[in-house]
């Protein structure tokens, strides 16, 4: 386990850099509102209407699919930092990892990102007015976050590191303020003196996670041996920029020896968080989702003789092979 550890470490930057801000609690609703149901105008041809009677089947088979799997159980959605475990009879088991350790690693790894992004306002150079002021008010939260981590219950290891990390980013931006301007190689230095604690703080990220959930699982493996799980079904709820060596997909693609298809672990690419009032029909779009993708294997398999050709764009090796045919592109 540690060496899986230390090897996902550094692949979860976008998830700590990124997305941990959008995956952590809120505790207002969110802003954005929860899709609605999508009507579609009348078939007028006969074509229309058998192409109606294709997708009328097709809903109603993917039901009856979902239904089945939770029935044959086990089924776990993970949703970011959490964990629901479906087992047949409509029985659920929820799980919520301790966050302190994995937020204050993403927390304290965000200032070069969040430098970066001021300045990116408008580019490198002469500061503006804006960028001077928001340069100040960040020095000003780089200060309290210091102080705030100077008196947390952490190792004295982890806490001489994330002084660095955050003392740096604070001298780097005082330097920008009193120089009245930004040079890019002025912060290329920046941050290859920060990379390494930048990078301690995603190994550590990464081992919380992954050791929070792998021990869960096994507690669930072991409270319900009796259950199916050597046909385990998982979906990973995550949003589109972490869809690349997502931790916890790798966590359970690792456990369940998943090939790079999608065949027990599905990933399932959100557009709107399932937090509050949305958590409901986000997770039951994902697990409709799987029952999609589990339920579409055997149909590819007869139909296409692939049962990961419904993975893709079944147009897709067509097209690849028209592009091929064309040759190199002629635009610029």
């Amino acid at each position: 386990m540690r060496s899986l550890v230390l090897r996902l470490g550094v692949l979860v930057i976008l998830s700590l850099l990124a997305g941990c801000s959008l995956a952590r609690p809120t505790p207002v609703a969110p802003t954005v509102a929860c899709p609605a149901k999508i009507t579609t105008p009348a078939p007028t041809s006969a074509v229309e209407v058998l192409d109606a009677a294709f997708v009328d089947s097709y809903h109603q088979a993917v039901a009856d699919h979902l239904l089945r799997l939770r029935e044959e159980g086990p089924i776990i959605l993970n949703d970011f930092l959490n964990m629901t475990l479906y087992l047949p009879g409509d029985r659920t088991a929820r799980f919520g990892m301790d966050k302190n350790i994995y937020f204050l690693m993403a927390r304290t790894t965000h200032p070069p990102l969040a430098l970066y992004s001021i300045l990116s306002m408008q580019g490198f150079g002469p500061l503006t007015d804006t960028t001077r002021q928001a340069l100040t008010n960040y020095v000003e939260l780089l200060g309290r976050a210091r102080d705030e981590v100077a008196s947390a219950q952490i190792n004295e290891n982890m806490r001489q590191r994330l002084t660095s990390l955050l003392t740096q980013s604070s001298d780097y931006a005082t330097g920008v303020l009193q120089d009245g301007g930004a040079r890019p190689e002025a912060f290329r230095t920046y941050v290859q003196a920060i990379r390494p604690l930048v990078e301690a703080n995603l190994v550590t990220g990464a081992r919380e996670q992954l050791i929070q959930f792998k021990a869960q699982l096994d507690q669930w493996k072991a409270a319900y041996p009796t259950e199916r799980w050597n046909a385990l079904l998982v979906v990973v709820l995550g949003f589109h920029q972490a869809r690349e060596l997502y931790a916890t997909k790798l966590l359970f693609q690792w456990l369940l020896r998943e090939p790079v298809t999608e065949r027990r672990v599905v990933y399932a690419e959100v557009l709107f968080p399932p937090f509050g009032t949305c958590r409901d029909e986000s997770q039951r779009l994902a697990l409709e989702l799987l029952a999609k993708v589990d339920f579409e294997r055997d149909a590819a398999g007869l139909i296409l003789g692939d049962d990961t050709a419904l993975q893709r764009d079944v147009m897709g090796p067509a097209a690849r092979d028209v592009l091929e045919d064309w040759g190199a592109s002629p635009w610029p």
